[in-house]
């Protein structure tokens, strides 16, 4: 996870200065281990309590802390017989609660989201899931469905 770490702290010190109060948040990644199913969000939440930090943390933690968001997933893989073999992660790990936000960081810095997904895209590898269910819409152009130029 350190490799993870080194690549984040250096998209997030080399931003475009439009996108500097976003980037100051912090990231926030999942510890995924490899598992046969794979959930992915979009990206980590910034609430009004929340302080400026980069952090990682557990699935199995975000489940018994966070049920409001992970307890659906862990119904889910239970349901479908993948009880402890699923994980979670988000495509960007920028901390926004607002999701139209995603579209001004592209504008403003593109760079900054691209690299993004290429770390999330050495993950889901290291992941090597049999299933990945997109759970956020807005996730779903960044695999290809409802491809729009």
């Amino acid at each position: 996870m350190k490799k993870i770490e080194q690549k984040l702290n250096q998209i997030f010190s080399n931003t475009d200065k439009s996108i500097n109060e976003i980037a100051k948040r912090g990231y926030v990644y999942a510890l995924a281990e490899p598992r046969d199913l794979l959930f992915v969000g979009l990206n980590p939440s910034y609430t009004n309590k929340a302080t400026s930090e980069n952090y990682s943390y557990k699935i199995s933690d975000a489940v018994k802390n966070y049920p409001k968001h992970y307890k659906a997933f862990n119904d889910l893989a239970t349901g479908g017989n993948y009880k402890n073999n699923w994980t979670y992660i988000d495509l960007f790990y920028f901390r926004e609660t607002n999701q139209k936000t995603l579209n001004y960081l592209i504008k403003k810095d593109i760079n900054f989201i691209l690299e993004q997904l290429k770390v999330t895209n050495e993950i889901i590898k290291k992941i090597n899931p049999k299933i990945i269910f997109v759970a956020n819409s807005n996730a779903n152009y960044f695999f290809g469905v409802n491809k729009k130029k």
